[in-house]
C-alpha cells in the first residue's frame, strides 16, 4: 500500500503555475475590497451546478430553500465575517442570500 502524496499549499500553487491540473480551483482577485464578490463571479458557474445539483438531488422546494434564512440572525450574531463572505459571494454569483445560505 503506497501513501498518497501529501497536498500542501506550496504543491497545490506549485500544480497550477506549471499548468497541472488542479482538483480545486484557484480563483484570482485584482483589489481586496472586492474580494468576495470576484469569487462569486469567478465560480458562479460551479456555484449554480451545486444549487442546481442540491434541488435536484435533494428535491428542495422553494419554501425550503426561503426557510434558510432563519439562520441569518444566528450569522449576524455569532459570525458576521461568515455572513460577509456569504453575501459576497450570492452578489457576485447573482443569486439569492437564501440560496447561498442553504
Amino acid at each position: 500500500m503506497t501513501n498518497p502524496t501529501k497536498l500542501t499549499r506550496r504543491s497545490l500553487l506549485a500544480g497550477v503555475a506549471s499548468g497541472g491540473p488542479s482538483r480545486y480551483p484557484i480563483f484570482a482577485h485584482r483589489d481586496a475590497s472586492r474580494t468576495r464578490r470576484q469569487h462569486g463571479e469567478q465560480a458562479a458557474s460551479r456555484i449554480h451546478a451545486h444549487l442546481d445539483y442540491m434541488g435536484a438531488s435533494m428535491k428542495m422546494s422553494r419554501a425550503s430553500i426561503e426557510a434558510a434564512l432563519r439562520f441569518k440572525p444566528l450569522f449576524e450574531k455569532y459570525c458576521p465575517h461568515l455572513l460577509e463572505e456569504i453575501q459576497g459571494l450570492a452578489e457576485g454569483a447573482r443569486i439569492a442570500l437564501d440560496e447561498a445560505i442553504r
